[in-house]
């Protein structure tokens, strides 16, 4: 009951919320016009897209459940684990540094979804955690959070690259080319700036937690001193 009421039950709540309404008025392209992040939002009250983008989806099963149940499931985890505080920053890092990558790398588009939050939560979470269990199989944090760097990385190269100008004229008949242009459409900078923004927000707690943590085993011992000190010269 009480993660309804965390940073993570808030986000859902709106993002159901805005998925309903854009569902029930059938004005989908007022909602990306709206409240989605277009590669010309550098200024101005555009800025404020970088945070809205996140609570606009596009599809159901294939768009807002997939990120609706990362955020769900992964931002639970960092809750219980190290606290509302830092699930709010790397949720607030999340959205905003991936809009900023898709400003940078993406010349024409708009943005939609939390993905962005989404993958900040995931690399946050290989930071807290050194193992993780899915479906019975077990991945190391280290390995998973090397796997999503480098694939965002790759796309966002691949994104990049006109496959109807570089592929010959008969691989475009091809399965996979439609595969490649499909993959294109993914905000994969988003993946990677939001990525590397949670990962880096989650190591620096750790550290601050840390280094408290030493402040007050350091304070605690010199109590211990003092007290022994003042119990001496009585």
């Amino acid at each position: 009951m009480k993660n309804l009421f965390s940073p993570i039950g808030w986000v859902l709540f709106f993002i159901l919320l805005v998925h309903g309404l854009k569902e029930v008025s059938g004005e989908s392209g007022v909602f990306y016009q709206y409240l989605g992040l277009h590669s010309s939002d550098w200024r101005g009250w555009g800025l404020l897209h970088l945070l809205s983008y996140g609570f606009v989806h596009g599809g159901f099963w294939f768009h807002l459940l997939p990120n609706f149940w990362v955020l769900w499931y992964f931002g639970r985890f960092i809750n219980r684990v190290i606290g509302k505080k830092a699930l709010t920053v790397i949720l607030l890092s999340g959205f905003l540094c991936g809009g900023v990558g898709f400003l940078i790398l993406r010349p024409a588009g708009i943005l939609v979804g939390a993905s962005g939050a989404a993958y900040a939560l995931i690399l946050a979470s290989t930071v807290y955690e050194s193992e993780f269990r899915f479906l019975r199989v077990r991945f190391a944090s280290r390995n998973l959070a090397i796997a999503l760097i480098s694939f965002s990385a790759l796309f966002t190269v691949m994104m990049r690259i006109d496959f109807n100008e570089a592929l010959p004229a008969f691989l475009k008949d091809l399965e996979i080319f439609q595969v490649l242009v499909a993959l294109q459409s993914i905000g994969h900078e988003t993946h990677l700036f939001g990525g590397i923004a949670g990962w880096l927000v989650a190591h620096r707690s750790v550290r601050n937690r840390m280094t408290k943590e030493r402040l007050l085993a350091q304070r605690k011992g010199d109590l211990v001193k003092a007290k022994k000190r003042s119990s001496e010269m009585v």
